[in-house]
């Protein structure tokens, strides 16, 4: 569950489990700011809110369930 408050409005308004991944391209580090993200996505994207700087730039822990067992794929 994120911890902004932007972050947990939207997943209160969707009404549903929404996943999302690390604001990073694969292999680089993820951005804490909105310019760290403009810099790597600005010809791809259509906007993006600020809802301020992140204090950790971690990508998330991914984690596989097969058969009841859960497989850690990326550690955090």
């Amino acid at each position: 569950m994120p911890s902004g408050k932007i972050a947990k409005k939207l997943v209160s308004l969707a009404g549903v489990p929404l996943a999302a991944p690390s604001a990073n391209i694969s292999g680089n580090l993820s951005g804490t700011s909105l310019q760290d993200l403009l810099a790597d996505f600005s010809s791809s994207i259509d906007f993006a809110i600020d809802g301020g700087n992140s204090s950790l730039g971690l990508e998330s822990t991914i984690v596989r369930v097969v058969d009841g067992i859960p497989h850690i794929l990326r550690p955090r």
